[in-house]
This record gives structure tokens, C-alpha cells and sequence, in this order.
């Protein structure tokens, strides 16, 4: 079946609210921009970023095993937690000048964490968004979804993302924390069920998935779950970004040396070895996933999109780059903002900041020399953890393979 309601949904919402064309154009062009409307470098430093990516906050409920920040090696791990306090997290008055600033490039703006719901200003900043015809997501581990329901809906939010592991007994053994293991269960179908009643268009619901070792034999299983029983506009399959500990040490002297940052700082949290996942039972469950009608979109997120790409290959040999990458496209196109109002050039280099939107207008960071300095030394570098970042599959100028 033709995922006719993801596209009739999206097509009444460019419709009915034409001043977010220009950011709704934006996300459906996101996976291939680069490659013609960006075609030298002088251009990409200049123009201003497709995405705007706010961790509103880094506190979170959850300590999910997979997670970069709190998971079992996460990052808070290595750093004191202190200096991303509360008291440090911008107020809403700054975040909505910040808004206002930016929504004069009309960039997708996409507040994740952390967990966003954590905020209790986080309505008030998408209605603000909204306001400036911003076209706006949020990333969610439903556990506030159901209490903050109706304010989501009525908002102006554009698009959810609700994270789901797999069914209610392998999402629990993948998202710790949770008091039930059919809480945000509950809460995905309780939240469209009023969405639908209220005869809203938006927020479109997307359910997205991690791949990891403990749900890799029940991809197909939680997509029919997805399916029969949550019934979203969308489902999403991510798969496992992860770096190796030789790989690690050979990209610290890039980090430590030509960066001045400690490269083992942010990525040490996403070390992992490839040898544990089963290839085969990855590429049997791709393919039944690939060949059912659904009644939602799926997205597969890079580089699970290519046809060339091969598990093998990913979870194998992770120092193969997988033969294309010319830039890192993300330093490009996605600003990355932390609940403080640090310009990070890099969600996986945390401690590299550019400077800070309390001090200096956002653009200018955005296009300033420490950020382009960051810029040319991975490009012409390269360190060795990038080779299995999401960034360097979404952009892409060559073929795989």
C-alpha cells in the first residue's frame, strides 16, 4: 500500500501554510542538496544552514544503553555534568530572540536533547517558532508525551519523532529507565487518537528506530507492531553510529593537536564493537521490511537508503569509508546549538565550540574562522571516527562502492 496519508498530510500542510514552504522544501531536498546547490566552497561557508539542531536540554529520564550522553560509557561520564546545569540552559526569552534571529534564512528546526518535554517552556518556544512561520520538529521518549498531548497538537508543531526500540519487552531492555515498558506505547497511540479526534493535519508522526545488537532479529517484528497497533504517518530505521577503539586512537592527534579538543572526550561514548552484530539476520530482516506494503512511509536513514550499501562492509570493516566521502556536509548545512547557546561545528566533538549566541549573532559564528577551521581540518583530515557518521552517507557527491 502507498503511503498515501504521509504525503496527503504533508501536501495539505505546504497548502494551508505557505510561508513554511521554504523550510518544507528544505527537508524534502535534505539528502541531496550538497551535491547541486552547493557547488563550491566559498558558497557552503557563506550561505546560512538548512537545519537547525536545538538540544534545548541534556537532561533526560531515560538512560538508554545506545545513547552518546547518558548511556554506560556516555558522555557525562567524562565531563562534569555541572557545566550543562539548568542554571546554565538558556531562558526562554534568549532561545525566542535566537528564533527570531534565524527565522530570517527559514531553516528546519529541529529541538531535540536530552529530552525536550523536560522543558516547561518548550510549548511556548514552538508556538514562538511557529509564529515566524518556522517549520519545526521534536525528538521524544514519549514519557511527558501524554500529559503535554493537547499542547503539542494545538502548538503549530510540525512533526514528531517518538522513540521506540521495538516492542514493549525489547524497547525496556533497550530504554532504560522507564517505570513500564508500554509507556510510550500508551502515550504514541493516546497522542495520534487525539490528533485524529481533533481533526488536526500536524504534528505528522514519525516512530523511529535504532538498530542495535538487542533488536537486530526484531526489526520486521517492530514494524509490524508499529503498524498494527500505533498506526503513525511514518516509521523511521536508523542505523548504529559507532566508532572503534582503534579508530579512536588514530583520530586523536587530529583532535588533540590540529583541534585542541579531546577527541576521546565525546566519542569514547560511542565506541563499539562491530563484531557483535549478525550481518545475515540484518540483511534477512531488511529485506522483509523492504518488500511488505506498509501503511506509512519508511524512512531509511543513511546509509541504509543506498542500494549499494552493504552490512557486511558496515559492521566489518569500519575503517572503510565506503569510498566517497569529499566533506562533511552536515558542518555545512546543520547548526548546532547546546541548551547553553554554544555553536558546536560538530554533535560528535561537543567540547570544539564556536562561540556562543549570548555573545555574537549567530551567523557570524556560523561563518566565522574557528568554525571554518574545524570545517577544513576534518575535511582535509579526515579522522578515522568519522567513517561510520550518518553525516558523510546523507551528503554525498560520488556513488557508494
Amino acid at each position: 500500500m502507498w503511503p498515501l496519508e504521509y504525503y496527503r498530510r504533508l501536501t495539505k500542510k505546504v497548502i494551508s501554510e505557505p510561508l513554511k514552504f521554504p523550510g518544507y522544501w528544505r527537508l524534502l531536498r535534505f539528502t541531496n542538496i550538497l551535491s547541486k546547490d552547493y557547488p563550491s566552497e566559498f558558497l557552503r561557508k557563506g550561505l546560512p544552514p538548512m537545519t537547525i539542531s536545538i538540544r534545548i536540554t541534556f537532561r533526560c529520564q531515560l538512560r538508554c544503553i545506545q545513547c552518546p550522553e547518558w548511556g554506560k560509557e556516555g558522555y557525562f561520564r567524562y565531563v562534569d555534568s555541572n557545566k550543562f546545569s539548568l542554571e546554565n540552559e538558556l531562558s526562554t526569552s534568549e532561545w525566542k530572540s535566537f528564533l527570531k534571529e534565524v527565522a530570517s534564512f527559514r531553516p528546519f528546526v529541529y529541538f531535540t536533547g536530552g529530552e525536550p518535554l523536560m522543558r516547561e517552556d518548550i510549548i511556548e518556544l514552538i508556538r514562538w517558532a511557529n509564529k515566524h512561520h518556522l517549520v519545526t520538529s521534536l525528538s521524544t521518549n514519549a514519557l511527558l508525551l501524554k500529559e503535554k498531548a493537547q499542547e503539542l497538537i494545538d502548538s503549530g508543531l510540525d512533526y514528531l519523532y517518538i522513540s521506540l526500540d521495538g516492542p514493549p519487552d525489547t524497547n525496556e531492555k533497550i530504554r532504560l529507565g522507564s517505570s513500564s515498558s508500554s509507556e510510550a506505547v500508551d502515550a504514541a497511540i493516546y497522542f495520534l487518537n487525539l490528533r485524529n479526534r481533533l481533526k488536526r493535519l500536524s504534528p505528522m508522526v514519525e516512530i523511529r528506530t535504532v538498530i542495535v545488537k538487542e533488536n537486530e532479529d526484531k526489526l520486521f517484528k517492530t514494524a509490524l507492531f508499529v503498524d498494527n497497533n500505533i498506526k503513525p504517518e511514518a516509521f523511521g530505521l536508523q542505523c548504529l553510529h559507532y566508532t572503534t577503539q582503534s579508530q579512536l586512537k588514530k583520530a586523536e592527534p587530529i583532535y588533540n593537536k590540529k583541534l585542541g579538543i579531546n577527541g576521546r572526550l565525546y566519542w569514547a561514548s560511542s565506541v563499539f564493537d562491530p563484531s557483535a552484530m549478525n550481518t545475515s539476520i540484518l540483511e534477512k530482516e531488511m529485506e522483509k521490511i523492504k518488500k511488505k506494503k506498509w501503511h506509512f512511509k519508511v524512512h531509511y536513514y543513511p546509509p541504509l537508503d543506498h542500494p549499494k550499501f552493504s552490512w557486511q562492509t558496515y559492521f566489518r570493516d569500519p575503517e572503510d569509508p565506503i569510498g566517497f566521502y569529499d566533506y562533511c556536509g552536515s558542518l555545512y548545512s546543520i547548526g548546532v546549538i547546546q541548551p547553553n547557546g554554544n555553536v558546536v561545528t560538530c554533535p560528535c566533538s561537543q567540547d570544539y565550540v564556536s562561540g556562543n549566541i549570548r555573545k555574537n549573532p549567530f551567523l557570524s559564528i556560523w561563518r566565522g574562522d574557528r568554525h571554518n577551521h574545524f570545517r577544513e581540518v576534518t575535511q582535509r583530515d579526515r579522522p578515522a571516527t568519522c567513517s561510520r557518521c550518518r553525516a558523510h552517507f546523507t551528503f554525498r557527491k560520488k556513488s557508494l562502492g
